[in-house]
């Protein structure tokens, strides 16, 4: 599982803006 954590930890940071 890698893709979770890395989705978890981009959603937990503002990457997205």
């Amino acid at each position: 599982m890698f893709f979770l954590q890395v989705w978890l930890l981009t959603n937990a940071l503002p990457v997205h803006l």
